[in-house]
């Protein structure tokens, strides 16, 4: 706590004293306050270092032979509170929800049959023409991203005119699979990943889930 903080409430706790005592304890723990700030400490290491005011509080009482007692709310002074558990207002509004009952038998095997004509006649096809796809892809990004090592070795063993044109060419061939990497990257990922949902489904149908 800072410096006003840590005086209000030394102060809160320490009404049984007269007015004047309580402000000769406080212009007291004021000056050491400034003392300490002068030697480069801070105000929330200075009230560490000093420990809490309840405690200095009940320790001036104990020596003035008088009875802690702890200092009624008010809405002037400083008051410390303590974060509650929030509970939730409707007996109903709970975030831990009953497990679904299990499946029937006649259901589980409508689901198997649905899943088996799914892959079969649809899926299948679909999963087969998409890795066919990404497998021509990436033969061509790799052809033209290596098409410059062929035509120099190409240029190097039979320098001609037109095994030159077939370098610069081979350039702009480079330049395109480059392009195509990077777009061809992202797209296999996410093909992947889709493709690993789809086997988690199956195997979760397969195993009576319904998600």
């Amino acid at each position: 706590m800072n410096q006003e903080h840590f005086l209000i409430e030394l102060r809160l706790h320490l009404k049984q004293l007269s007015f004047d005592e309580q402000q000769e304890i406080s212009d007291l723990y004021q000056s050491i306050f400034e003392e300490k700030k002068a030697l480069g400490l801070s105000e929330y290491e200075i009230s560490k270092e000093l420990g809490h005011p309840r405690e200095i509080a009940i320790s001036i009482l104990k020596s003035k032979n008088l009875f802690f007692e702890d200092a009624p709310p008010t809405n002037t002074g400083w008051q410390e509170f303590f974060e509650e558990a929030p509970t939730s207002p409707h007996p109903y509004n709970q975030t831990q929800q009953s497990p679904l009952p299990p499946a029937s038998g006649f259901l589980r095997v409508t689901q198997i049959i649905g899943l088996f004509f799914l892959n079969i006649f649809f899926m299948l096809w679909m999963i087969i023409v998409l890795l066919l796809l990404l497998l021509c892809g990436w033969i061509m990004v790799a052809g033209f991203t290596l098409a410059p090592f062929l035509a120099g070795f190409g240029l190097i063993t039979a320098f001609s005119t037109y095994a030159l044109f077939q370098f610069t060419n081979s350039l702009i061939l480079c330049g395109i699979g480059l392009i195509g990497l990077t777009i061809l990257k992202p797209v296999t990922e996410i093909s992947f990943k889709l493709l690993k949902g789809y086997f988690k489904w199956n195997v979760l149908v397969m195993k009576g889930g319904r998600r």
